[in-house]
């Protein structure tokens, strides 16, 4: 976790429903985002319009186009056990999200959406680290797709008749830092790559490892390191 307020405009991608594999970005200020999320819409079908928080280096709903997650999504559909609303106050107690009930849900089986913001982006192995962090914080009852990259969560949608039973609810904390699921000797390699690198697998200078973190070598070597780099890679 992180100690900085969430205050960053929430960067996401809309996709108009299951068939839809073009997503579009989109972003809006993290209260907006939580505001949108209050009011269910009401429908005959679970199929409908919803969200990917993610941005895309290619605009197709594929893992591979995947360049960055901006929040780690969980879906908590009571499968293995019942999840109540205090039940998810107190595992997150800290953490900045916003939960709500999905289209599945009723009275007697609880169904929830959890929406938990990263403080930067995040890569697909920092993303893919933290849902396995927080499906033991919440002892293996997180829908196993949720570690999907690309995976499309429908919006706020309740059935006919269900409005009454719709519930929401969000906490103002700390985000979800995905610095601390990049392990020791790892680094990223540019901040919206998606790349993560292990510095320990590389046989390379320290040189060269500085222009990986940072983009630049040491000092005055920086025409002999580039030219080291050029060769390297030919």
């Amino acid at each position: 976790m992180t100690a900085n307020a969430f205050s960053q405009e929430f960067q996401f991608a809309l996709v108009g429903g299951k068939s839809d594999n073009l997503p579009k970005p989109h972003s809006m200020p993290w209260p907006e985002f939580v505001s949108a999320l209050q009011k269910p819409e009401v429908r005959s079908a679970k199929d409908g319009p919803g969200f990917i928080p993610a941005n895309f280096r290619e605009l197709r709903r594929e893992d591979r186009c995947i360049e960055y997650l901006t929040a780690l999504v969980l879906d908590l559909d009571g499968k293995t056990q019942p999840i109540t609303r205090e039940q998810i106050a107190t595992l997150l107690d800290g953490y900045t999200f916003v939960a709500h009930t999905t289209f599945s849900s009723t009275p007697e089986n609880l169904r929830w959406r959890v929406v938990i913001p990263y403080t930067r982006p995040a890569t697909v192995v920092e993303h893919q680290r933290a849902y396995e962090h927080m499906q033991q914080v919440f002892e293996g009852a997180i829908d196993p797709a949720c570690k999907n990259p690309s995976r499309f969560f429908y919006g706020p949608a309740c059935p006919h008749g269900m409005e009454p039973h719709f519930q929401c609810f969000s906490s103002e904390g700390v985000t979800l830092d995905p610095s601390q699921f990049t392990t020791a000797g790892e680094v990223q390699a540019h901040p919206s790559s998606g790349i993560t690198i292990s510095m320990n697998e590389l046989r390379v200078t320290e040189d060269i490892k500085q222009l990986i973190r940072e983009g630049k070598p040491k000092g005055r070597r920086s025409e002999a390191t580039c030219c080291s780099v050029t060769q390297r890679a030919t």
